[in-house]
């Protein structure tokens, strides 16, 4: 049977890998330099990632405006042992450092300040959750939701899925 043009393995646009390649580089340099503030800001680790950094960022600002909220809570004795008045301020450091590191586009930086985040929810956490007499209160979901997608998304980071 001869081939035919119009028949295509199903996917393919019958672009070149070259041609492609020349387009991406072409739009790449006409981005507006606003559009540089991440690599690819919608790809889906880079987008969670900075949704995380408003998270600790968040973190940060509402345990500074209310200090008693989470430092007089027994189950948190490690942190406040670490220092009470240090913890919260975390989320001052690792706001800057996730943004530094998704503009720079640096894979590892990215999953180190994410796995250091991923680890403070893990403790929190199993700090509150295991005061808490309801196992479902919206507080738990939440965090346990947080650290569940954190843990995923560190552990892509490793394995440079992004």
């Amino acid at each position: 049977m001869p081939s035919s043009p119009n028949l295509r393995a199903i996917g393919s646009t019958g672009s070149s890998d070259a041609a492609l390649a020349a387009i991406a580089e072409v739009t790449a340099r006409d981005r507006p330099v606003s559009g540089r503030w991440f690599r690819d800001p919608f790809r889906y680790p880079q987008w969670l990632e900075a949704t995380f950094a408003v998270t600790w960022l968040s973190w940060s600002m509402a345990n500074t405006l209310s200090p008693d909220a989470l430092t007089d809570r027994p189950g948190l004795a490690v942190l406040n042992a670490l220092g009470g008045w240090l913890w919260p301020w975390v989320g001052f450091v690792l706001f800057p450092w996730q943004i530094m590191a998704l503009r720079m586009g640096s894979l590892w930086q990215r999953a180190v300040v994410q796995t250091m985040g991923y680890g403070i929810l893990v403790h929190v956490t199993i700090s509150v959750g295991s005061m808490s007499l309801d196992p479902f209160s919206p507080i738990i979901t939440l965090l346990l939701a947080l650290t569940t997608i954190a843990g995923i998304l560190s552990w892509r980071l490793w394995r440079r899925y992004a």
